[in-house]
């Protein structure tokens, strides 16, 4: 499936000076900051699809990527769900969109309330501190700082599951989330924990259905991620992808990343 680029996001990319051209075929670029792990990036939201698939085209893309951002430590390239960029390009940050029916949602699963903020900032602090970590990066102050802006996002929802009337889990959604490259709004399910002596399944099942019901009753659809880690745990990741996908989520579209060039 080709996504498909929208015309307004180009044109506002070319009058940003974010637009470029290779062999005829436009590709967006500019530096980013990764907000968790403080990495200097040269990111390529857009990438034309017949650059992607055509090896050598892809060789000299990433040389022309070294010199639009030559301090940057990694090359990030956004790819359709049906490309893959092969070696030295490997899988950064997998999204997935969610295409099962929403069940009901048991009673045990509730709205996050005030009283549950505390245990909400833990939880996505942790999250944002995993991620990190498994980038190859100590997140640090920035998780809790992360999690408290979060949590004060206006389009921030969170669900709780409980036992015994205390919160074990929860699931956080961002419900005004825009695709930029493609001009699609969803809700973002940005994080989902339960704690580890709970029914980590059941639990995490609940929640994905609060997720889904919420999202149907937006009329957007659900779009989660997976994170790569780098090294040798980067096989978890991709078994957390392949037990996603049996449970009614597919590819949305993927980012994946590469060493800049040294030298270009």
């Amino acid at each position: 499936m080709i996504e498909q680029v929208s015309p307004d996001y180009l044109r506002s990319a070319e009058a940003s000076g974010l637009l470029a051209t290779l062999d005829g075929l436009p590709y967006v670029v500019g530096e980013h900051l990764d907000a968790v792990t403080g990495q200097r990036q040269c990111l390529a939201e857009y990438v034309d699809p017949g650059l992607l698939a055509d090896p050598s085209a892809l060789r000299r893309l990433r040389q022309a990527l070294a010199t639009t951002a030559p301090a940057a430590e990694r090359t990030v390239l956004r790819v359709p769900p049906d490309l893959s960029p092969g070696p030295p390009w490997t899988p950064h940050l997998t999204y997935i969109r969610f295409t099962g029916k929403a069940g009901p949602v048991p009673p045990h699963v509730l709205p996050a309330e005030t009283r549950h903020e505390p245990a909400l900032v833990g939880w996505l602090a942790a999250a944002f501190d995993l991620a990190g970590r498994e980038q190859g990066h100590d997140a640090g102050a920035r998780s809790a700082e992360l999690a408290t802006q979060l949590l004060a996002a206006p389009d921030r929802r969170s669900y709780v599951a409980t036992a015994g009337g205390i919160a074990v889990g929860h699931v956080t959604l961002l419900c005004a989330a825009q695709d930029e490259v493609t001009g699609r709004d969803f809700v973002e399910l940005l994080d989902s924990l339960v704690e580890p002596d709970q029914d980590v399944s059941g639990l995490t099942a609940d929640l994905v259905a609060a997720a889904a019901a919420h999202a149907e009753a937006e009329g957007l659809p659900l779009i989660g991620h997976v994170v790569h880690p780098v090294g040798a745990a980067a096989s978890r990741a991709e078994a957390v992808l392949a037990s996603l996908l049996r449970r009614g989520w597919v590819l949305d579209h993927r980012y994946y990343s590469a060493p800049p060039l040294e030298g270009a």
